[in-house]
C-alpha cells in the first residue's frame, strides 16, 4: 500500500468518525449522508455513494485515477441527543469543504468535539423546568411541579451514572423509570397532598424519546423510509420499557 492509499484510507476513517458521532448525537440520516458525501468530495473524490442507517454506514468513494475505496462502519449503540455536538460537527465539515484540513488537524478537531460534554448545569436546569412545567400543564399543583422537578434532577444524575454503564437503551429506560417511580410513590404515599400521576407525567416527559421519534418521522417524510421504520420501532420499544418501569412501583404501592 503506497502513501496515497494510506492517506485516502485515513481520511475515509475520519469522515466515518464524523458520521458516527453525528448518529450518536441524534442527527437525521439525510444530514449524515450529506456530510459523508461533501467531505469525501472535498478530499478529492469525484463520485461518492453514502448510505447510512441508525446502526450502520456504508461509504464508497471513487477517485480521479480510477481507484475505488469502500468502507463499512457498524454503529454499535446510540448516544444522547446533543444538538450542540451536531452543530459543531456540521461546522467542521463545512470548514473542511472550504479548506480541507490535514489529517492530524482533522483528527484533533474531531476528538475535541467528541470529548466536549453538555454543560451539566444546563441539563439539570432544563430538566427541572420541563418536568415542573409539564406537571402543571397536565393539571398538577405547584407542589406537584416542585416534586416532579426535584425527581428530574435525580433523573439527570442517574443518566450520568447509568447511561455509560448500560449501553442497552431498553434496559436503561426500564431501570431509570423504575427507580424514579419507586421514589415518587414513596413520597406521595406517605406524604399527603401530592398527585402521583401528575408528578409521574412530568418526569415521563423528561425521559420519553421525543426528539428521536420526531427525527424518525422526519426521515420518513424526506424519503428515508427504512431508517425511519427502524428508529420508530426503537422508540416504541424504549417507550414500552419506560412505561413498564413506572408500572411496577405503581402496582406495588397502589395496586391494592
Amino acid at each position: 500500500m503506497d502513501d496515497k492509499e494510506i492517506y485516502r484510507d485515513s481520511i475515509m476513517e475520519l469522515i466515518l468518525d464524523i458520521g458516527e458521532e453525528m448518529l450518536f448525537a441524534g442527527a437525521e440520516i439525510a444530514r449524515v449522508e450529506d456530510t459523508l458525501t461533501r467531505m469525501s468530495m472535498a478530499y478529492g473524490a469525484i463520485e461518492v455513494d453514502a448510505f447510512a442507517l441508525t446502526s450502520v454506514m456504508l461509504l464508497t468513494v471513487t477517485y480521479p485515477d480510477g481507484s475505488v475505496l469502500t468502507n463499512t462502519r457498524r454503529v454499535v449503540a446510540g448516544g444522547e441527543t446533543n444538538f450542540s455536538k451536531i452543530d459543531k460537527l456540521n461546522s467542521l465539515s463545512r470548514r473542511c469543504c472550504k479548506q480541507p484540513l490535514e489529517i492530524d488537524e482533522l483528527r484533533a478537531e474531531i476528538e475535541k468535539i467528541t470529548k466536549s460534554p453538555i454543560t451539566g448545569i444546563y441539563s439539570y436546569v432544563g430538566s427541572f423546568l420541563a418536568a415542573a412545567g409539564f406537571a402543571v400543564f397536565f393539571g398538577g399543583t405547584w407542589k406537584d411541579a416542585l416534586v416532579s422537578g426535584a425527581f428530574s434532577l435525580i433523573i439527570c444524575y442517574l443518566s450520568s451514572i447509568l447511561s455509560p454503564r448500560i449501553p442497552n437503551k431498553v434496559f436503561y429506560y426500564f431501570v431509570t423509570s423504575m427507580l424514579i417511580g419507586f421514589g415518587i410513590c414513596l413520597v406521595t404515599k406517605y406524604i399527603p397532598g401530592f398527585n402521583t400521576d401528575m408528578i409521574i407525567i412530568g418526569d415521563i416527559m423528561v425521559l420519553v424519546p421525543g426528539i428521536a421519534f420526531t427525527n424518525a418521522v422526519k426521515n420518513m417524510l424526506i424519503g428515508d423510509t427504512l431508517s425511519s421504520l427502524i428508529k420508530l420501532t426503537e422508540c416504541l420499544v424504549w417507550t414500552c420499557a419506560l412505561a413498564g418501569g413506572f408500572i411496577i412501583p405503581i402496582a406495588a404501592f397502589f395496586g391494592g
